[in-house]
């Protein structure tokens, strides 16, 4: 069996979904239901490790119900040593599911059994946005390739890799052009 960290893609796309279609209502506690290596995703507070954090439900998740997302700077160290985050990752479970293990790896789904301070539950489930069956379009590629350079590349830098996806990296002229835009240097630094 193996293991990514693209498995904590499912809950929290499900808890988008969650959170869109009870917009106002205020989540008071989230039990992540998966197969049996789940668990290997259940790490609790504190989050002084960055790695620590990225491959957490509970920080994931709490990182969610905080900003509405997550993103590059959801990992940065104020953040993911804030009381905040700690009080937000407390308030989520992870169990497994006998079924869903069961089904694993043929078929990955994971349910979220939400509950509201108004005392009114909600469950979901889903599963890893793409597959090779399912593949992602160029819109979605677009949009997660934003979401992950924004912090670390300039807007018109972004728009320039996404020129080049949109019109063919296959093209004889895309490569130079490739290459230059990889020769630049405005990364930041790597926070530990």
């Amino acid at each position: 069996m193996y293991i990514e960290g693209v498995y904590l893609h499912a809950p929290l796309d499900v808890l988008h979904n969650v959170m869109a279609h009870n917009s106002g209502r205020t989540i008071e506690s989230i039990t992540a239901v998966g197969p049996e290596f789940f668990h290997l995703y259940d790490t609790k507070p504190p989050y002084d490790e960055k790695v620590k954090a990225q491959y957490s439900i509970p920080f994931t998740l709490g990182a969610m119900l905080l900003t509405g997302g997550v993103d590059v700077s959801t990992f940065k160290v104020e953040f993911r040593t804030s009381l905040a985050i700690k009080e937000a990752s407390d308030r989520i479970s992870v169990v497994s599911d006998a079924g869903l293990n069961e089904a694993f790896p043929k078929c990955f789904s994971v349910r979220l059994d939400v509950h509201f301070t108004d005392g009114e539950e909600d469950s979901l489930s889903g599963g890893l946005p793409w597959n090779p069956t399912q593949p992602a379009s160029k819109l979605e590629l677009i949009a997660k390739f934003k979401t992950l350079v924004k912090d670390v590349l300039p807007l018109e830098e972004i728009e320039k890799w996404m020129y080049l996806f949109l019109n063919g990296l296959e093209r004889d002229e895309t490569l130079p052009q490739m290459l230059e835009l990889l020769r630049k240097e405005h990364v930041p630094p790597v926070e530990p």
